[in-house]
């Protein structure tokens, strides 16, 4: 296959990317919490940016996302010491903006699911 700018991905790669990550087997674990703390905020996304990370602001969980024309691409991890729980969840589309439905409701859903509802 052939991505966008080259790139190629599957969903259990991306899972396998956030568990070397907060693993601290890519950068060390003070670098991925500098890297997860809020630097700025988009009220629009309801969502705050660290250093390549988004934030989202529902979970507390931090995110991965993007999109180009025809692809769309958002993931999003927490860990079982965040707030949000243990899960992470992929979305790839064929679509631009075709992953925020899904993965609005999927966070919908797992914040309702972690506040006990």
């Amino acid at each position: 296959p052939t991505g966008d700018g080259g790139a190629s991905t599957t969903a259990a790669d991306v899972h396998r990317l956030w568990d070397a990550v907060f693993a601290g087997r890519i950068v060390s674990l003070d670098a991925v919490e500098t890297m997860v703390t809020p630097r700025s905020h988009d009220p629009d996304m309801e969502m705050s940016y660290g250093l390549g990370f988004w934030i989202d602001d529902a979970t507390g969980a931090p995110a991965l996302l993007g999109g180009d024309a025809g692809v769309g691409f958002f993931s999003s991890h927490g860990s079982s010491s965040h707030p949000a729980g243990g899960f992470t969840f992929t979305v790839l589309c064929n679509q631009t903006r075709g992953m925020w439905p899904t993965s609005r409701r999927i966070t919908e859903l797992l914040t309702a699911a972690t506040d006990g509802r």
